[in-house]
């Protein structure tokens, strides 16, 4: 169902982001589920469907590798993502941009 594919979109984030390494990963793969709860570290249920993830947010937690594709196929209500990755992404497409529209006047 819905929530084994939930569970299956994190097993994937946690191999592909060397989830051994991590500085946090508290009840991640233990006996209770991600949601109802959010006991795992990281990761936030939605308050409309409790047993669904809305926000993962691992910032700042030694996360390396690739984001999977399936965190955006098989997490339907997920609205925030915070990972490290993410965070060093928007950081340098942020000074890219800064850096091309302040060498460029808009004035006539």
């Amino acid at each position: 169902g819905a929530v084994e594919r939930e569970v299956a979109a994190l097993s994937e984030l946690f191999g592909a982001t060397a989830g051994e390494e991590w500085t946090r990963s508290d009840n991640w793969f233990g006996d209770d589920l991600p949601c109802p709860g959010g006991l795992w570290f990281g990761i936030h249920c939605h308050p409309d469907h409790p047993t669904r993830i809305s926000a993962i947010r691992l910032n700042e937690n030694g996360l390396a590798g690739k984001l999977p594709s399936s965190l955006f196929t098989q997490l339907p209500y997920l609205e925030d993502l915070c990972a490290s990755l993410l965070a060093l992404c928007c950081l340098l497409l942020g000074l890219l941009l800064f850096f091309l529209f302040s060498r460029f006047s808009l004035s006539p």
